[in-house]
């Protein structure tokens, strides 16, 4: 399958509104069957989801690279690996009120550019700092950081991540 003109990418990014750091947990809409497709990026997912008529916003997982489209979106929820996109002639979705939890993701690091480091004494101390941070959506605590060096990464938004067993990272969430 050929590569998608990247101005027909352009073209279905702009029929949406999007708010990343979101995700929708419901309304999904079955395609083959199953419940979301690999897609390359938040462009392939808004072209998919503009040529279904159903579907009236999507959500897109950039860690593993899934789609999902929406019949449609009452609900937002905070998930700093996702982004979702609402068509612009519908209203973007209130965000959950639920109380937010942070997961902790063993030998992960965070790949995109942190909005502050810090050097702190443990994981738990850099999961503290994020938790009462209201910008912070992820962090990364490096182990293995050199004497002084700043150790606590963190994130306003969370796109990208790799392997690394000198770091584990912990990811702000809601579960509804």
């Amino acid at each position: 399958m050929p590569a998608p003109n990247p101005s027909a990418i352009e073209q279905a990014l702009s029929k949406f509104t999007i708010r990343e750091n979101r995700d929708a947990l419901t309304n999904d809409i079955l395609v083959d069957g199953k419940i979301g497709t690999l897609q390359p990026d938040l462009g392939a997912c808004a072209m998919q989801c503009d040529r279904k008529p159903a579907c009236k916003g999507f959500s897109f997982d950039h860690w593993v690279g899934k789609c999902y489209m929406k019949d449609n979106i009452v609900l937002a929820v905070l998930d700093p690996r996702s982004s979702i996109a609402v068509k612009k002639s519908m209203q973007v979705p209130a965000v959950s009120n639920a109380p937010n939890d942070i997961e902790i993701i063993r030998n992960r690091r965070v790949t995109d550019e942190p909005a502050v480091r810090r050097r702190v004494f443990d994981l738990q101390s850099c999961k503290a700092i994020c938790n009462e941070s209201m910008s912070c959506v992820a962090f990364t605590f490096l182990k293995q950081a050199h004497s002084g060096a700043e150790n606590c990464l963190m994130f306003k938004t969370s796109k990208q991540y790799s392997s690394d067993s000198g770091a584990d990272t912990g990811i702000k969430f809601q579960s509804r």
